[in-house]
């Protein structure tokens, strides 16, 4: 028999209060295991929220190093509402001879007789309550739950916790204004919460000017390639759960720079104050990307930091490349319109499985190539294919014990 703890929530984002809650929930009742239940459709938010598939993950990059914090789906492909007492049958029914522990904080004590079939929740788990120490209502509180479980032959556990003045709410408000929210949430989901541009109003490109710019600019057959590599970045971000609309901007201005001669390119960048490199001295085209991400910034009123790198590496890649740059830079390469690249239908399936191995392959494929015509070979890119190979080594250790003695 194991003691479990059942956490659920809307959790959109989870945060340091959540944690500490359950943290002190496991220590204080000596439980097992908690099990965080992220919501599917909760019933009782009506305004919008971040969609069940975004807040499973932040769950999952903030529970990763906490022994005992075990992660579950149980509510993610459920459709229409989901009751806690539903949630609560079901977890009793997999597990029939636990004792579970029902967390809450002391504002849902406070609301229990509210809730859909409150007596079915108290009949499959004992109910726990977070209270504050020293708070002036603890009396109250405390009165409630004498109630409670009067009301619905059961007991109340009531950890005594301090106050943690953290909010989802809140850190959604910080978040939209552009605001630090870095003692707010575990670091993994501060990251993600910026890469995914969560709680931001998006900002959205005039999709029909910026198509019309690029048709002038740019050879039908360039202009072709970029509407594919468009497409191919928005297939993509979906697979990874990336903003789509971020996705297509980047690919869709990834070449806009390519309408430029080498003198011009060269010329531009003099102007601005790009540094060219000295591979990029003997191949001034690689400057495009360089060019493109300035004309981005100042000609097309993109402000977003990962859609410009994404522009600015999507030739020569570079170590470590966020989501959207390596989006970009794969999407470049396998779009519908390539028909010439050595293993070109492999490495297209293995983008929409893993995008660690589908950068390797395209890395070796291009310095082949390079190599076998005699052309010059930024540093960046052998640079970007040691991390890569380093990378996917690395992985196949960690997964299969692949290199392993």
């Amino acid at each position: 028999m194991s003691r479990i703890g059942i956490y659920g929530g809307t959790f959109d984002p989870i945060h340091n209060g959540h944690i500490y809650l359950a943290v002190q929930a496991k220590e204080q009742l000596k439980l097992d295991e908690i099990w965080w239940i992220p919501s599917g459709n909760p019933p009782h938010k009506d305004d919008e929220i971040s969609s069940r598939i975004m807040r499973y993950e932040m769950c999952r990059l903030a529970l990763k190093e906490h022994e005992g914090f075990v992660l579950k789906d149980l509510e993610m492909m459920r459709s229409g509402q989901c009751y806690s007492y539903e949630l609560m049958e079901l977890i009793r029914a997999l597990c029939p001879e636990d004792e579970l522990f029902f967390i809450m904080g002391e504002d849902s004590l406070v609301l229990f007789d509210t809730w859909r079939k409150p007596e079915r929740i108290a009949g499959c788990a004992s109910l726990v309550a977070a209270i504050r120490k020293d708070s002036p209502g603890n009396g109250r509180i405390e009165e409630v739950a004498r109630q409670v479980e009067t009301n619905y032959n059961t007991h109340i556990f009531l950890l005594k916790t301090r106050d943690v003045p953290i909010s989802s709410t809140d850190i959604r408000q910080r978040a939209a204004k552009g605001q630090a929210i870095d003692e707010l949430v575990p670091e993994a989901v501060r990251e993600y919460i910026i890469s995914h541009e969560l709680y931001r109003r998006h900002f959205e490109p005039d999709w029909k000017e910026i198509k019309s710019a690029l048709r002038e600019k740019l050879k039908p057959s360039r202009y072709t390639h970029t509407i594919g590599v468009m497409e191919t970045a928005a297939c993509l971000a979906m697979r990874y759960g990336m903003p789509v609309s971020k996705l297509r901007l980047a690919g869709l201005l990834h070449d806009c720079a390519k309408g430029y001669d080498n003198d011009k390119l060269l010329s531009l960048c003099k102007k601005y104050g790009i540094n060219v490199s000295k591979a990029e001295k003997l191949s001034p085209h690689l400057l495009h990307s360089k060019v493109g991400e300035y004309l981005a910034k100042h000609k097309y009123g993109v402000k977003d930091k990962e859609v410009l790198r994404a522009i600015r590496y999507h030739t020569t890649g570079r170590p470590g490349m966020g989501l959207c740059e390596q989006i970009v830079f794969v999407a470049d390469y396998i779009e519908p319109n390539r028909n010439r690249a050595k293993r070109l239908e492999e490495i297209r399936q293995v983008a929409f499985w893993d995008l660690d191995v589908c950068t390797l392959m395209i890395l070796e494929d291009t310095i082949d190539y390079l190599k076998q015509q005699k052309q010059p070979m930024d540093e960046a890119t052998v640079q970007t294919w040691e991390h890569y190979r380093k990378s996917v080594e690395q992985k196949q250790k960690e997964q299969y014990g692949i290199g392993q003695d």
